[in-house]
């Protein structure tokens, strides 16, 4: 899997930030394992970086089982 693959995004419950996969299906792959972050959350931004800063996207993302 290529590092385009993974992508940065944050539990809008806790604010944890994570490092996620894209899986085939577009649906995102948490490293925790299943669909939440441990405090509950199925809910996430995804985190965008350029050269100057870096910001939370208006994507809402959700988790999807690791199949």
């Amino acid at each position: 899997m290529s590092m385009r693959d993974r992508i940065i995004v944050v539990c809008r419950s806790c604010e944890k930030p994570y490092v996620a996969r894209l899986g085939n299906d577009g649906n995102l792959i948490l490293p925790v394992g299943g669909r939440q972050c441990p405090c509950g959350g199925e809910e996430f931004d995804r985190l965008e970086a350029d050269e100057e800063s870096i910001h939370a996207s208006d994507d809402t993302l959700r988790a999807a089982d690791d199949d």
